[in-house]
């Protein structure tokens, strides 16, 4: 008996965890909605791969009482739905928790046979199809037709491509579908383990059909004959397990092997890290290439390649110092306006601005009080970036120029379009002074404060200091500017620029911005396309990163004491 896998996974659940395990004929999947970490998820996978070797399931309660344990030990919260199968010979059993669903469909019939807190066994046939799923996934389908529309197919294929479309086009965030198919064994992949090629030899029991006995041989031959095919039977039982057994030993050998090559290469990175951590990533690449190399080789699931491979991920992550954390809400902006979507925001002292610009709205909210302000005007609607300082509020509009809005409500223009600017894409303030970033015409703009509002621009860079700006995307100012690129920081002290180091720990990372101010000591570097938050000493040093899915959706980032807040459409999330 085969079986014919295909599932439908939708987008990642950013709050939550959706998640499947196909191994040695036990089918899971599970489906977390909210506040569940995906690593938490991703460990929970892996406790139900890791206990499952250990366990031979005989009875549905077994079966049952395996699920029960791991949930318990695992603490899961009370809203999750899990689904599970396993196919022993011709039975199955199947278990279903809160919002699981399992179809059948067995012929031209479809049915639900289970959902709910529910469980269930039976015999299955060839082209059975089961459907393990859940009551969001038939819900989305079901806006559209009947079920039974959807999943009734001739094979799983099929009904994967009737699905996709709709799913598509709708949310299918989080969503998550396992199909199988029971197939009859093709002979020409059946490979040469005892437990496949015995079945094949007892059939020449047939030979010895009584009526054939009775009529050509006489009873004592026929008991020869019987006892000779009983000998041929052990010696080729004995012949391929011991195959079976040589061949275990060398893949064991090749495991422990390499087990030891790699344990010694994340050793010495480990050891080297502090003074050449390029050197130590090389021996770390390196490992990951040697075991992919044995995945390779092995082709099927070990438990103890598996174990190598967390070891490895346990230790570059002790290596180059990175951290997964959590994230928490920190304040909601629908409170104020359902519709309230935040561009992006600034930080001066502990006030944060944030940019509605559909709605035209400046939002001011205090990170010690959490007490919100907002300032309406359609001018706000055409602004692109957002600076603050000592209680005036400052934006920028393309083709325009930049607006003043106090706390009174009452905006202003102070500085007028300049027609020798080329692309604006940034702009900050430090001790009163506007900095513009130009990226086509390569400059820093800075504007003083005078008496009637600002000063004619000034170039920031000292003669002979400027540099092709084409690539920058942010800057930072704690006294020395930063000015950020996809793969670079270079830093500047009054118009001079500084030896900046950026030792990031790997290479394909991307910056989208860089963070900092006179009141923290680090910088603070935004790589969106990983989901990661880089923290540098202000030489350029690497200290450490933080991983988390926030950082991944998130439109802007600031850091306010020992908090990193991001903004994501109408919510304000922190990472401690």
């Amino acid at each position: 008996m085969d079986k014919q896998i295909n599932f439908y996974l939708g987008k990642e659940n950013l709050k939550g965890f959706s998640g499947y395990l196909i191994e040695n004929n036990f089918f899971l999947i599970i489906e977390i909605d909210q506040d569940y970490e995906k690593e938490k998820g991703n460990n929970l996978i892996f406790d139900f791969k890791e206990k499952l070797n250990l366990q031979k399931f005989i009875s549905l309660q077994q079966f049952e009482d395996f699920i029960k344990k791991i949930i318990i030990e695992n603490n899961l919260p009370a809203y999750f739905s899990l689904v599970a199968a396993f196919f022993k010979d011709k039975i199955v059993y199947l278990k279903t928790i809160n919002y699981g669903k399992i179809f059948c469909k067995r012929g031209n019939q479809l049915a639900e046979i289970i959902s709910g807190n529910q469980s269930a066994s039976g015999y299955v046939n060839f082209d059975d199809i089961f459907i393990l799923t859940t009551k969001k996934f038939t819900d989305n389908l079901e806006k559209n037709k009947d079920i039974n529309y959807f999943l009734n197919h001739k094979n799983s294929k099929e009904i994967i491509e009737k699905i996709t479309p709709i799913l598509k086009d709708s949310n299918d965030t989080g969503l998550i579908s396992l199909f199988i198919q029971i197939k009859k064994i093709d002979n020409k992949d059946i490979n040469y383990s005892p437990k496949l090629f015995l079945p094949k030899l007892f059939q020449l029991k047939k030979i010895f059909d009584m009526n054939f006995i009775h009529n050509n041989l006489s009873y004592k031959k026929a008991i020869t004959y019987f006892f000779l095919l009983i000998i041929f039977l052990i010696f080729i039982w004995s012949v391929f397990l011991g195959y079976q057994r040589r061949y275990e030993k060398e893949i064991n050998k090749k495991i422990e092997q390499a087990e030891r090559e790699i344990l010694n290469k994340i050793s010495q990175a480990e050891e080297i890290s502090f003074l050449n951590m390029n050197q130590a990533k090389k021996l770390i690449e390196n490992a990951n290439n040697q075991l992919n190399n044995l995945k390779k080789e092995i082709k099927k699931k070990n438990i103890k390649i598996d174990q190598i491979e967390k070891k490895i991920i346990e230790k570059e992550n002790e290596i180059i110092k990175k951290e997964t954390k959590s994230y928490q809400e920190f304040y909601d902006l629908s409170f104020d306006r359902k519709e309230a979507i935040g561009d992006k925001f600034f930080l001066e002292s502990d006030f944060l601005f944030i940019i509605d610009k559909k709605a035209g709205v400046i939002y001011k909210l205090s990170l010690e009080k959490k007490s919100l302000e907002k300032f309406i005007d359609e001018n706000i609607k055409k602004a692109k970036i957002i600076s603050s300082y000592d209680k005036k509020i400052y934006f920028f509009v393309d083709s325009e120029g930049v607006y003043e809005l106090n706390n009174l409500g009452k905006i202003k223009k102070i500085i007028e379009n300049d027609k020798e600017w080329g692309e604006i894409v940034d702009m900050s303030t430090y001790n009163g002074n506007i900095y513009l970033l130009d990226i086509k015409k390569d400059e820093v703009y800075k504007y003083l404060p005078t008496d009637k509002g600002f000063s004619e621009k000034k170039s920031y860079f000292k003669k002979g200091e400027a540099v092709d700006l084409t690539d920058a995307n942010s800057l930072a100012i704690d006294s020395s500017l930063y000015i950020s690129f996809s793969k670079s920081i270079i830093k500047l002290n009054i118009g001079v620029k500084e030896s900046f180091k950026n030792n990031f720990p790997n290479d394909d990372y991307q910056i989208k911005k860089v963070y900092t101010n006179k009141e923290i000591p680090k910088v603070y570097v935004w790589d969106k396309k990983n989901g990661l938050i880089y923290i540098l000493t202000k030489n350029g040093d690497y200290q450490e990163q933080i991983s988390s899915e926030i950082i991944k959706s998130a439109n802007d980032f600031v850091v306010y004491k020992n908090k990193i807040f991001f903004l994501n459409n109408n919510k304000i999330y922190f990472i401690q």
